[in-house]
């Protein structure tokens, strides 16, 4: 087992944003910015883990984060 795979999801996102290589592969102008990102995908994560009614919410916003996902996991 890796270290990464012994990371949460909050520690991932720690370490993106800290780092200026990544931040760059991944398309976050600042860090700042890269932890905004990491809390809102960490809310969605939350609201679909604990099955939240996420339409209730800003479904916007989900699409939106659903989509940078998908296009970080392409890469």
């Amino acid at each position: 087992l890796g270290l990464l795979a012994c990371l949460q999801f909050g520690d991932r996102g720690e370490i993106v944003a800290r780092s200026p290589q990544l931040r760059e592969i991944f398309e976050f102008p600042s860090r700042t910015r890269a932890l905004d990102v990491v809390k809102q995908l960490q809310a969605l994560r939350n609201d679909l883990a604990h099955a939240q009614d996420i339409v209730a919410h800003n479904f916007d916003l989900v699409v939106l984060l659903s989509e940078n996902v998908d296009r970080v996991l392409r890469l």
